[in-house]
This record gives structure tokens, C-alpha cells and sequence, in this order.
């Protein structure tokens, strides 16, 4: 992975209506986030025969994703903007909001997911981005608050209970 790159992680982003969900590889630096476009998926729809094709289609996409994943990771962030159509950066300074929650419990129909991040950018519409792995949100949370700062809201934290992170209570470390 690039030198400048302090993490990366997976997300994928959750459009209204039955538009197909877009998936990217975020990567952090010190003063900058890239969201490089991974493609998107299947949309949700409510036919039958279609269910089955979605399915397949998210099995190929994924392994293509994986594939594409290694190559972005290989080469330089600055590179990552030209490379796909989607893709994009933001300065800090951008954010308007950014939260790190738990998963959402009325999510339950989507593949699992470990938490969700939310983020408001000056220039595009929110985005509600999901972590398809728990190492996905284990990096956000340990690495976002050294990009964004005091503009990133946590409020979230790992159960030990349950299993997976909750909604942080006030007085929760």
C-alpha cells in the first residue's frame, strides 16, 4: 500500500428506492479521505426471478471487487481518483458531519454489516455507508478520528455481550 496511506477500509453505500448500492475502498491519510469507486451491486428488486439473478451477480462483482481492491491498493492514492468513475476526496474541511454507529437493527434484510458511518460533505449528498467486516469498522474506528478530529462523532462501542458494537451510552469510554 502507498507510503502516504495511513489505512484503508470497505464501505458500501445505501441509496434510496431501488437503486444498487455502491460500493468503496476508502483510504485515509493524514489530511485527506479517498473514496475510490468499486462498482456497484445488484439493486434490490422485489420480482422473483430477479432475487436469484441479484444474487449471482453480487457473487461475480465480488470476486471482481477483490481483484480490483489489490490493484488500487498497489498504486499511488493521487492515482486513485483517475482510475474509476465514482471515485473521489475530501479534505476535512469538507465534512459537514460524519458519524461512526453501531449497524442498524431495520437493516436486517441487507447482507451483515458491523456498523455504519455517516457523512455529509459540502458538495454531495449524504452518504450512509455501511462496514461489510468487522476489520472494515475496527479500522474507521481506530483511524478516522486521527483524519477528521473533533468533526467525527462516535457512537458506537464494541459489547462484549452481544458481540458486536452498540450505541454508545454517555459515560462510555
Amino acid at each position: 500500500m502507498n507510503e502516504r496511506v495511513i489505512a484503508a477500509f470497505n464501505a458500501t453505500a445505501l441509496f434510496p428506492n431501488i437503486k444498487a448500492d455502491q460500493y468503496y475502498r476508502v483510504y485515509l491519510t493524514k489530511n485527506e479521505v479517498y473514496f475510490a469507486d468499486l462498482g456497484g451491486g445488484a439493486p434490490w428488486l422485489p420480482i422473483p426471478g430477479m432475487f436469484v439473478w441479484a444474487m449471482v451477480k453480487q457473487m461475480i462483482s465480488s470476486w471482481r471487487r477483490d481483484a480490483l481492491i489489490r490493484e488500487l491498493d498497489a498504486m499511488p492514492v493521487e492515482d486513485l481518483l483517475f482510475q474509476r468513475p465514482k471515485s473521489f476526496s475530501a479534505l476535512p474541511a469538507d465534512f459537514i458531519e460524519a458519524q461512526l454507529n453501531p449497524p442498524m437493527v431495520d437493516a436486517s434484510f441487507r447482507p451483515m454489516c458491523w456498523g455504519t458511518w455517516i457523512v455529509r460533505l459540502a458538495d454531495r449528498e449524504q452518504l450512509m455507508l455501511l462496514f461489510p467486516e468487522l476489520d472494515d469498522m475496527e479500522t474507521a474506528m481506530c483511524c478516522l478520528p486521527s483524519v477528521l478530529g473533533s468533526l467525527l462523532h462516535v457512537n458506537a462501542v464494541w459489547s462484549e455481550t452481544d458481540g458486536h458494537y452498540v450505541q454508545r451510552i454517555d459515560g462510555d469510554a
